[in-house]
């Protein structure tokens, strides 16, 4: 009986939560159909207003964007304004929030500046589930300009990004880091004729200007080639085949540590809530004022448990990847020794 009550409640509290996110979300859906500001990070040229709840233009702000968009109808490429906004010293929008932390005020990036030139606010309009409504915010950008500027993104494309496949087999995809500035290199190519000539390119020099890498940009080939020698070179050497299978048992034992360890944790933490379902059950069935709160905290405890049983899963199933993981040496070092 008692494991009955506990579930009805349980049921209860979980519902009232789902109509409040409901409730929540459909009120917030109203107020954007109707063109309000409903928070948010803001964007360049705009500042909330003193009490809230719109937006206000920025003019000196606005005057930026406005020369943003006709200089990339006076260069027709991304690359070119985000160096000659990098040259002015130009930045995206920054501004303090309520608990006084300073936020934003970032360099562009290509893609940055794809965003500014796609967010349909500065037409006045506000974008929600897909449609665009008109907003109650004054517009800094015109109609006409504001066409020219998307039927060029139109023609000019944004090739790539994080879903596009791995159509070349490119090894080091995800993998190589630039030397020189020390982010990743994304993989790209070109085509000159009937031959494809692939490349790993730095980051910081694709997203914000060839001026700001030493490196720039290296054959993929040779870089790939380079690599794979690196690898063969340590099973020709017995003394560092060793260490690195040693290095890579150890690796492995720590993990499965470390897992054992996090499992036998949320063990105890699980036998804790239980006692603490216990005494909420109780304080549910007895007549006092405090049964609300005690179904809240029936709901609470619910979803630490629930959130405990789902780590537990990725745990095992991290200890079954990490065991089908173990690396045999006798499948290893034939390859190692092996001649080109």
């Amino acid at each position: 009986m008692g494991r009955l009550t506990l579930n009805i409640l349980l049921s209860f509290a979980q519902f009232e939560r789902e109509m409040i996110a409901e409730r929540t979300r459909d009120k917030m859906g109203a107020a954007r159909r109707k063109g309000k500001w409903v928070g948010g990070n803001l964007v360049l040229g705009y500042d909330v207003a003193s009490r809230g709840g719109a937006l206000v233009v920025n003019e000196p702000e606005a005057h930026r964007v406005r020369a943003i968009f006709a200089l990339y109808l006076e260069y027709g490429s991304l690359m070119p304004v985000v160096e000659e906004l990098d040259r002015r010293g130009w930045r995206m929008k920054a501004w303090t929030t309520r608990e006084g932390r300073h936020v934003g005020g970032k360099p562009f990036t290509k893609n940055r500046l794809y965003n500014l030139l796609t967010n349909v606010i500065y037409l006045g309009k506000v974008d929600y589930g897909g449609r665009v409504y008109e907003g109650e915010h004054d517009r800094i950008v015109d109609e006409q300009t504001w066409n020219r500027v998307q039927e060029l993104l139109n023609r000019n494309g944004r090739r790539g990004g994080r879903n596009v496949g791995n159509r070349h087999g490119a090894l080091l995809k995800g993998i190589a880091r630039c030397a020189s500035c020390d982010v990743g290199m994304v993989h790209t190519y070109t085509n000159k004729g009937n031959r494809l000539y692939r490349y790993y390119v730095c980051v910081k020099a694709h997203q914000r200007g060839w001026n700001h890498c030493a490196t720039r940009s290296v054959s993929a080939p040779a870089l790939e080639n380079a690599v794979v020698e690196q690898i063969r070179s340590i099973g020709r050497h017995p003394a560092t085949f060793g260490e690195v299978m040693r290095q890579l048992g150890e690796q492995q034992q720590l993990q499965a540590a470390a897992l054992q360890t996090e499992r036998a944790a949320i063990e105890r933490e699980l036998t804790k809530v239980a006692s603490e379902i216990s005494g909420a059950v109780s304080l549910v069935g007895g007549n006092g004022g405090g049964a609300r709160s005690a179904t809240d905290c029936l709901a609470e405890l619910h979803e630490r448990v629930a959130g405990f049983d789902r780590r537990l899963a990725e745990i095992r199933r991290e200890a079954a990847d990490l065991e089908a993981q173990q690396v045999d040496p006798a499948e290893v070092e034939p390859f190692g020794t092996r001649e080109k």
